[in-house]
C-alpha cells in the first residue's frame, strides 16, 4: 500500500485503481475522469485540476464561493499560490489543462465566500433597538454590505485584506479580493475573464438564488449540465470512434 501525503495524490491513484480493477473484470472506460462537486466538493474538483489535468477530461463545479482555481502564477503584480493559482507548483501541465471543458456555477445572490477577508464588527442595531449579528442562510456571519451590493471590509494597518477563515492565508485572501474584487459575483465574472483569456473551454453560468441554488433551480441546472455534457463530451467521443 502506498502511503499520500498530498489528498489529490490519493484520489488519483484511486481512479488509476478503479481503472484497473474495472479493466480486469473486462470494463474498459476512459482513462480520463469527469470529475464534480458542489460548495467543498466544488473547490476540490477545480483544485485538483490544477494538479493533475492528465486524468480530467471535464470538470463540473457549482457554489465554489469566489474561490475557483486559476492556471495563473502572478496577476496584477499579486501571487497567487496553489490553490488559488499555480505559483508554488513544482509543475503544472497548461497543454494537458487546456484539454479540460469547465463548467462553473453559482448563484446570483449567493453569500457564501470562502474568501472572506478579516472584519472586526459583525453587528448592527435594529429598528428595535436590538443589538443584532449578520448572518446568511447557512447561519454564517456575513460583512456589512452597501447599497450597491459591495462589502464594507476593513483593511489591516498595511492596507491589505486578511483571511476570515483557515481556508486560505491572508496573503491569498488579499490576493483574490484586491485583484478579483470582494463581491463572489463580481470574482465569479473576473474568473470568466481569465479563463477566456486563456483560451480555456470554459462555461460560467450564474443562476437566480442564493445557498440553495441547486435546490432552487434542480431542474434548470440539470438540463444545463446535461447539455455541457452533450456539447462537449459527446462530440470528443464521437470523434474518437
Amino acid at each position: 500500500m502506498h502511503l499520500y501525503n498530498n489528498l489529490a495524490d490519493q484520489h488519483k491513484s484511486m481512479i488509476e485503481y478503479a481503472i484497473e480493477r474495472l479493466a480486469k473484470e473486462n470494463i474498459i472506460v476512459d482513462e480520463k475522469v469527469v470529475i464534480s462537486g458542489y460548495s467543498e466538493g466544488a473547490k476540490f474538483a477545480s483544485h485538483f485540476a490544477l494538479l493533475h489535468p492528465e486524468i480530467i477530461k471535464a470538470v463540473i463545479a457549482g457554489g465554489t464561493g469566489g474561490a475557483i482555481s486559476m492556471p495563473i502564477d502572478y496577476l496584477d503584480g499579486y501571487e497567487f499560490v496553489y490553490p488559488t493559482g499555480i505559483s508554488g507548483l513544482n509543475k503544472f501541465d497548461f497543454d494537458s489543462f487546456k484539454n479540460i471543458s469547465f463548467f462553473y456555477y453559482m448563484g446570483e445572490n449567493d453569500k457564501s465566500d470562502s474568501a472572506m477577508p478579516n472584519f472586526d464588527d459583525y453587528h448592527y442595531t435594529d429598528e428595535s433597538g436590538n443589538d443584532c449579528i449578520l448572518k446568511d442562510e447557512c447561519g454564517n456571519k456575513t460583512p456589512f454590505i452597501d447599497e450597491n451590493g459591495n462589502q464594507l471590509l476593513k483593511l489591516d494597518k498595511n492596507g491589505n485584506y486578511t483571511a476570515k477563515y483557515n481556508l486560505f492565508s491572508d496573503s491569498e485572501v488579499n490576493a483574490i479580493n484586491k485583484v478579483l474584487g470582494t463581491v463572489t459575483q463580481k470574482r465569479f465574472i473576473k474568473q470568466q475573464e481569465i479563463y477566456s483569456s486563456l483560451g480555456l473551454n470554459a462555461v460560467f453560468k450564474l443562476y437566480p438564488g442564493n445557498h440553495r441554488t441547486i435546490f432552487d433551480n434542480r431542474e434548470v441546472i440539470f438540463a444545463d449540465v446535461d447539455r455541457f455534457i452533450n456539447d462537449n463530451l459527446s462530440k470528443e467521443n464521437h470523434k474518437s470512434k
